[in-house]
């Protein structure tokens, strides 16, 4: 039998590598729509949609990681529930934070007619990375809630 800390690694592992899979498939799937252009890769290294790759994974891994976080603070707490409820928040995040570098884009691009070569990577990491970073925030806030509680 193992242990629920040797499931909660193996979850962590399954959702990084979700997350990777679902990275990669980001850019060419979303990337017209956020940069407003009908050729997305073009714009885009090749190095840039493999750190993107794992920088999602490494976001979606927090979900199962937070969860945990969470489940010690609270024992009662139901993990299959808490990890539906993280990883929906999850993708309102992604969604979030793709409508506000749309925005930014189209703001910079409406402005100055051109877009800056750096900005279209930063974008795209911030979308990979701030819903993992609120994520791990929100679950460390909800355990201290939960342990001052109790």
């Amino acid at each position: 039998m193992t242990s629920a800390y040797q499931n909660a690694g193996q979850m962590v592992t399954l959702f990084g590598v979700l997350g990777f899979v679902l990275g990669w498939c980001f850019v060419p799937a979303f990337g017209g729509w956020i940069f407003y252009t009908t050729k997305p890769l073009e714009f885009i290294d090749t190095w840039v949609v493999f750190v993107l790759a794992a920088l999602f994974g490494a976001s979606f891994a927090m979900i199962p990681l937070t969860t945990v976080i969470i489940q010690r603070a609270r024992p009662s707490v139901r993990y299959r529930g808490t990890l539906l409820a993280l990883a929906s928040f999850w993708v309102v995040m992604v969604v979030l934070t793709s409508v506000v570098v749309s925005f930014v884009t189209a703001t910079v691009h409406h402005k100055t007619l051109d877009i800056p070569r750096w900005l279209i990577p930063a974008g795209l990491f911030l979308v990979a990375i701030f819903p993992g970073i609120t994520i791990l925030f929100a679950g460390y806030w909800r355990a201290r809630r939960y342990e001052s509680c109790a």
